[in-house]
């Protein structure tokens, strides 16, 4: 009975752990509160962890050099790129520019030049270290944290957060030349779309805005072990400061490892000790480290740290990418914490893939959000200018109003003085007449509105006292004929009956506009059904054109074998998604995916005919060496 006890106080001290770990890890949690006594009080609960951090950096068991790669700026091509796969984690020590990278000199920046580019009232995420807790506060109040007397600092605080790709900051600091090449961001993402929403606080971006990130640590920062957002692969340069890594290779068994230990919340283990292999790998001062998709690591500051970094995703790690994906959901990620955009990172991908190798595209016309916000800022109208139009809008129904009961009065009177029998069609009208006049106070709408609608309810009425086309075109001689006895009679009893004529000109002029309205009708419907037949036929030049498909073979044979078992990944991934909407709703920029996936299934399945390229590539050589002699020449 004493060891189940002691065996069930052990069960619910874990599970208050876990709960802690789960709760405090949100940025949704309450922020903290000044007071020192609750620093000192959270300063003696200690970390999260319970084991040495010193220990480990120590732990010759860690020492595994094989599992990164030392690299000079030059071997770093993307040949090296396209053969490898970008795989193992890449330890480069030369200067960033051989590297194509923007980087300020350490000598010269500080967090003080942050502040001063980014704006020192920027609200930022800061990570409380021991806790593990998250709140937000103010750029300039980090800065002065940061650079107060170390032996007052009562938290450890880390930014880990902090994206200026399109602040002035950006404009000094750009990621290495060969990220940009293959960054999906960058080779599919909408040019259109590449901005953020000026209207909002927080400027949300309309693209997945992770491509370079400001770090900012003090000594003794420590980020457990974890697994970069999406599977995106990460680029890595340490401009001042020292960091050790703890890097785990996202075997499937390591992953599931990691996924247990993530979900049990057993913040007592050092997840390197729980793999079989782990490596620790030390940045100096002016490193750039890249990161492969799916590694789990883990990250310590061992003095006062400024980096730059940034995620990617790209074709080369694509089944990697798509298992994190799983990965997160499994355990539960908060979309907070994800990859913004990936779904639609993927169709917009499909769809690049499909452009280039066929000339197609299924994106819709794309208007940048910040040039449809200027528009629907322009088209509304000043408040007198509305008030003006309801003014105006009210008048128009008044006179249409007047117009109708004064048509009515003409005919009544005409047909009093002896000059028409009224027909049962006039009679008809007469009656939709009033009932239009009547109907005026309960319909709402403009006037335009109100008076088709009163056309639409007198063409019924006659449609439905007409048998037949020929019937309706024996009407129409009869009443021409009425028409001109009427005028015959109308100018010999003018003063009898004064604007009798004008009346009944205007009871016909209400008449043929009823039988224009009914024309139209007839034209929209035979409009609507030429639509149908179009669409149809639209459908088979699909199909035709489909069956008709011209490749890019000098684009398709330059995939490699990584590309190609991503795409089949990718392709699976997707198909199988679609059948839950729920979980992947189709972009709706793109006119039809199940045709878009259909094309790129074409492109996968499309062999080469590498001999007939050979030709093609020969016979174009004799011209491009004789425009290069010309220009030579020349």
């Amino acid at each position: 009975g004493k060891i189940i006890l002691e065996s069930e106080k052990k069960r619910k001290k874990t599970k208050r752990r876990k709960r802690r770990k789960v709760s405090t890890s949100s940025s949704e949690s309450d922020e903290w509160s000044d007071a020192e006594e609750e620093m000192r009080s959270t300063e003696g609960d200690g970390p999260f962890w319970t084991y040495s951090l010193q220990e480990m950096c120590a732990k010759t068991e860690f020492h595994h050099p094989e599992i990164f790669k030392l690299m000079s700026a030059k071997e770093f091509t993307m040949e090296y790129i396209r053969q490898s796969g970008l795989r193992e984690p890449l330890l480069i020590s030369d200067p960033p520019a051989m590297l194509g990278m923007k980087m300020p000199k350490s000598s010269k920046f500080s967090v003080q030049s942050v502040k001063k580019l980014i704006g020192g009232d920027r609200i930022i995420e800061v990570i409380e270290v021991k806790s593990q807790g998250s709140r937000q506060m103010s750029l300039d109040e980090f800065v002065k944290y940061y650079r107060g007397d170390i032996a007052k600092r009562a938290r450890l605080l880390n930014v880990l957060s902090l994206e200026f790709s399109m602040s002035p900051l950006g404009e000094k600091v750009l990621s290495p030349a060969l990220v940009r090449a293959v960054d999906w961001v960058e080779l599919y993402w909408p040019k259109e779309l590449r901005c953020v929403d000026q209207s909002s606080d927080d400027l949300t971006p309309f693209f997945p805005k992770v491509q370079h990130y400001c770090l900012m640590s003090v000594k003794e920062c420590f980020t457990d072990f974890h697994i970069d957002f999406g599977g995106t692969s990460v680029w890595y340069h340490v401009l001042k400061g020292k960091k050790v890594f703890w890097m785990v290779e996202p075997t499937e068994h390591n992953l599931v490892l990691y996924e247990k230990w993530i979900v049990e919340g057993n913040n007592t283990v050092f997840f390197g000790d729980v793999v079989e292999k782990c490596a620790r790998v030390e940045l100096m001062e002016g490193y750039t480290f890249i990161i492969p998709s799916g590694w789990i690591h883990a990250v310590y500051t061992l003095e006062d740290s400024l980096v730059f970094g940034g995620n990617f995703l790209h074709s080369f790690s694509i089944p990697m990418q798509l298992r994190i994906r799983l990965s997160e959901d499994r355990i539960k990620v908060a979309k907070k914490f994800r990859y913004p955009f990936f779904n639609e990172m993927l169709w917009y991908v499909i769809d690049g893939v499909v452009n280039r190798a066929t000339g197609r595209t299924f994106l819709k016309p794309i208007v940048s959000p910040m040039k449809r916000t200027q528009s629907e800022s322009a088209d509304e109208l000043p408040a007198e200018v509305e008030a003006n139009v309801e003014e105006t809008d009210r008048e128009v129904t008044l006179a249409v109003q007047e117009t109708v009961k004064y048509l009515e009065d003409a005919i009544v009177a005409a047909t009093c003085s002896g000059l028409q029998a009224e027909s049962e069609e006039g009679a008809i009208m007469r009656d939709d007449i009033r009932k239009c006049d009547e109907g005026y106070g309960q319909h709402s709408g403009t006037s335009s509105e109100k008076r088709g609608r009163y056309q639409r309810e007198v063409d019924v009425a006659k449609e439905t006292t007409r048998c037949d086309q020929s019937e309706l075109e024996a009407r129409r001689l009869e009443s021409n004929n009425e028409h001109k006895n009427e005028e015959k009679q109308v100018n010999g009893k003018r003063k009898s009956v004064p604007n009798s004529l004008e009346m009944i000109e205007g009871g016909t002029e209400m008449q043929s506009m009823g039988e224009e309205v009914s024309v139209d009708m007839r034209e929209e419907e035979s409009t609507a059904k030429e639509s149908g037949e179009r669409s149809v036929g639209v459908d088979e030049q699909e199909d035709a054109a489909e069956m008709e498909l011209t490749f890019d073979d000098a684009y398709i044979v330059t995939l490699t074998e990584f590309e190609k078992i991503g795409y089949r990944e990718l392709l699976t991934y997707m198909r199988k998604n679609m059948r839950f909407r729920s979980k992947m709703e189709p972009l709706n920029r793109i006119t039809d995916p199940d045709r878009l996936l259909s094309f790129f299934e074409k492109v996968l399945d499309h062999e080469v005919d590498k001999e007939k390229l050979k030709l093609t590539e020969s016979n174009d050589q004799p011209m491009e060496a004789i425009t290069h002699v010309w220009r030579s020449h020349i």
